[in-house]
């Protein structure tokens, strides 16, 4: 998990103090258990005394904080809603192409209205299940033959079919590139960076080489408009995965969570 609770030793530390004053103060009703014993247990119990009520009074601005925290984020939630919106466009997007594979007809089995060639046919129940589908590509040789169905459904479109593809994420990818300083949950980000670059420093550029060049070295281009591809999914697929749990974290004010992402 890359999260961690930036207050939380200090939460935990104030905790620690406010008990042990406690203690120590139960520690008083005691009778002396050595020589000057007494005087050095009334030091301690002034230095404990200020350090429990400092505690309380940190405690109490961090749990203030958090609170104020997850009510900002719920009266600006549409914000991450639109996030979400841009993110679910790119992968009915996607589905065009990976609902004609073997490793998603689960997806193609669904009865639509619309032919599956158009992105419109797709709805936001299909995205769970293109992410689980595609999380179940696990192993080694797993991944090598959805690599392969990739290279061999790529290889059957015509140039103005795979131009059209990759041209169809720009609309969203620019999207989200404007709202990459928006601070959503940590590290967004790097995560909405890492999907831009990807797409358009990689997939876009390898799709315009392959077009180009794909008489002299089909098979080898094609294999990195794959890979280009792959990655591209990767990122869309985690960018996603984390939006959604931190989204559900304010919906369902799962405390823990939100503050473990909170930027």
């Amino acid at each position: 998990m890359r999260y961690y609770i930036d207050f939380g030793w200090v939460f935990l530390s104030c905790i620690i103090f406010m008990i042990f004053s406690k203690v120590w103060t139960i520690l008083g009703n005691y009778p002396e258990a050595f020589k000057y014993g007494s005087i050095i247990y009334q030091v301690v119990d002034v230095i404990l005394f200020v350090l429990a009520n400092l505690s309380i009074g940190i405690a109490a601005t961090i749990v203030f904080y958090y609170i104020q925290q997850l009510v900002d984020k719920k009266k600006n939630f549409e914000v991450y809603t639109e996030l979400r919106r841009i993110l679910l466009f790119m992968f009915y997007r996607h589905l065009v192409v990976l609902s004609q594979l073997d490793n998603f007809k689960e997806i193609r089995n669904i009865e639509r209205r619309l032919p599956l060639s158009n992105f419109m046919a797709y709805n936001i129940f299909d995205i769970p299940i293109l992410i689980d589908s595609y999380r179940s590509i696990s192993t080694n040789e797993e991944r090598e033959i959805f690599k392969n169905n990739l290279m061999n459904y790529f290889g059957t479109m015509t140039d103005d079919q795979l131009e059209s593809f990759v041209g169809s994420f720009e609309k969203q990818i620019n999207e989200i590139f404007d709202k990459e300083n928006i601070r959503y949950f940590k590290e967004s980000k790097d995560l909405i960076a890492s999907v831009y670059v990807l797409y358009n420093d990689d997939f876009s550029i390898i799709q315009r080489i392959y077009i180009k060049d794909k008489d002299n070295n089909k098979e080898e281009l094609l294999s990195e408009i794959v890979k280009d591809y792959m990655s591209f999914l990767d990122a869309s697929i985690e960018l996603y995965e984390e939006l959604d749990i931190f989204i559900e974290s304010i919906e369902k004010k799962k405390i823990f969570t939100f503050i473990k992402m909170l930027d």
